[in-house]
């Protein structure tokens, strides 16, 4: 077993006290689901700087701002590794353009999807972290 270092972003619009956030939907051998943006920390990156990798490269984000970083890790399991993940708040408009590096065997498209819809979709991991960020991103983003 391996432990990996990863970031996953939480992609947020407050939208006139509504909160959206942004989903992907991945296709896995044996499934599909629906994510946060999330990914490695290559070489001797930081957890900022995997984040901003993450946001321009598999997203295509030109306008955004890392609100925060959370004060806490969580543990992915991927195969026989683990993933330790930081976690971002990241703050953008539903009307920046979303550019997803398209692999039909990773993300395939994304969805702006409401607070209700976000915590339906996600995976179970996924909409746990969600809810407990809920109330931080709506102290940072009011």
């Amino acid at each position: 077993m391996v432990e990996k270092k990863g970031v996953i972003g939480i992609v947020f619009d407050n939208n006139g006290g509504m909160l959206f956030f942004l989903i992907l939907h991945r296709n896995f051998p044996g499934g599909k689901s629906w994510e946060l943006l999330k990914g490695m920390s290559v070489g001797e990156q930081n957890p900022e700087e995997a984040m901003n990798n993450e946001i321009k490269n598999m997203i295509g984000l030109r306008f955004y701002k890392i609100k925060k970083k959370m004060d806490f890790t969580i543990p992915l399991k991927d195969g026989n590794d683990t993933i330790v993940n930081d976690v971002f708040l990241v703050e953008t408009s539903m009307n920046t353009p979303v550019k997803l590096d398209y692999d039909p065997n990773k993300i395939n498209t994304y969805l702006w999807a409401n607070q209700k819809t976000t915590l339906e979709r996600l995976s179970p991991e996924h909409r746990a972290l969600v809810e407990k960020a809920i109330p931080e991103i709506l102290k940072i983003s009011s």
